[in-house]
C-alpha cells in the first residue's frame, strides 16, 4: 500500500521546488515530533478529526489536528463493478500544505532574483489548467519564464496560517474529554497521524484579510470547500481540510474570484456553537 505524501526531513528551511517537488509535493516533519505533547484546551472535531490546542517541547501554543483514519481507506466497489479509491484526509491535507508551502518560498524567491518571473497565464477552468498554475511556481518554470520575458503576476502571499509539518501520536497520550469524543477508526491500531500548525485565536473575520486569501487561492488554482464559519479565524483560514488542490477528487473550477464580504456573510454561516469539552486527563 502506497505510503502517505510525507518526509522525514523536518521542516526546517526551504523545501524542494523543483518541477518534480511540484508533481510530487511531500510535507515534512514537525522538528519537535518526539518531544512531550501539553493539552491545552479542545479546539473542535469533525469528520477528518479533532483538533487540540497544545505546546511541544516548551514551544508556543500550536493548534494540533489528530485524524481519525490512520490507514489508508480499503478500495470501495462500486455498483457498475468499478472499484473506487475513498480520499484520504491526512494525505490531501499534507499535500496541499506541502504545495502552499513551496509556494510561499518561490515568491520569496521571485522578490530578490530579477532572473526568475511567476507567470500565471489563465483562469483555472480545467484540472489541467490548476496543475500548470502550480508548475509555474517550480524553479523550471520560473526560470524559463524570465528568460521568454513573460510577465510577472501581481500576486501576494497571504498570512496563511502556518503549517509546522507532520507528526504521530499516540492513542494513549491523547487527552480525554468530558464529555467524551470519539470516532472508531482503526481502532485495532495505537497511533494517529497529526499536523501542527500556528494556533490562531478565534477573532472576528477581517474582511481584508480574508481577501487576500480568497484572491491567493483563486489564483493558484486551488479550490475551496464551502465556507464554514468555525474553519476561519480573523479572516484567517485554519482548517487546510477546505482546500482542494487539483491532486484531490473534489477539486472543482472556480466560477469567479470571490468577494470576501460576500463569502464571510454566506446565508447559514453564523459561527455555530461549540460543545464545551473538558480536557479531564
Amino acid at each position: 500500500m502506497p505510503s502517505p505524501p510525507i518526509l522525514e526531513d523536518t521542516l526546517e528551511g526551504p523545501p524542494g521546488t523543483s518541477l518534480n517537488d511540484f508533481r510530487h509535493p511531500k510535507l515534512r516533519r514537525f522538528p519537535r515530533h518526539d518531544s512531550q505533547i501539553n493539552w491545552l484546551e479542545y479546539l473542535g472535531h469533525g469528520e477528518e478529526g479533532i483538533v487540540f490546542k497544545a505546546t511541544i517541547g516548551g514551544g508556543k501554543p500550536v493548534a494540533v489536528k489528530v485524524f481519525w483514519r490512520t490507514q489508508r481507506p480499503a478500495l470501495e466497489q462500486r455498483y457498475n463493478g468499478h472499484v473506487r479509491q475513498p480520499e484520504w484526509p491526512f494525505e490531501e491535507e499534507c499535500r496541499t500544505v506541502a504545495l502552499i508551502e513551496k509556494m510561499k518560498w518561490a515568491m520569496q524567491y521571485v522578490e530578490t532574483d530579477p532572473k526568475q518571473t511567476i507567470h500565471l497565464d489563465r483562469k483555472p477552468e480545467t484540472r489541467h489548467d490548476a496543475f500548470r498554475l502550480l508548475l509555474a511556481f517550480s524553479d523550471e518554470q520560473r526560470h524559463r519564464s524570465a528568460e521568454h520575458g513573460s510577465p510577472g503576476f501581481p500576486l501576494i502571499f497571504p498570512s496563511i496560517t502556518a503549517c509546522h509539518g507532520w507528526m504521530t501520536v499516540r492513542r494513549d497520550k491523547l487527552p480525554r474529554l468530558d464529555p467524551p469524543v470519539w470516532k472508531e477508526i482503526d481502532e485495532q491500531l495505537d497511533w494517529h497521524w497529526a499536523i501542527v500548525y500556528d494556533f490562531v485565536p478565534e477573532e472576528e473575520q477581517d474582511i481584508a484579510v480574508g481577501q487576500t486569501h480568497l484572491d491567493f487561492f483563486y489564483a493558484t488554482g486551488l479550490t475551496l470547500e464551502a465556507y464554514k464559519s468555525d474553519n476561519w479565524r480573523a479572516g484567517r483560514l485554519v482548517d487546510f481540510g477546505d482546500v482542494c488542490s487539483p491532486f484531490t477528487r473534489g477539486w472543482t473550477p472556480p466560477f469567479a474570484p470571490c468577494d470576501a464580504k460576500t463569502w464571510f456573510s454566506t446565508p447559514g454561516s453564523v459561527r455555530p456553537a461549540v460543545s464545551k469539552h473538558m480536557i479531564i486527563a
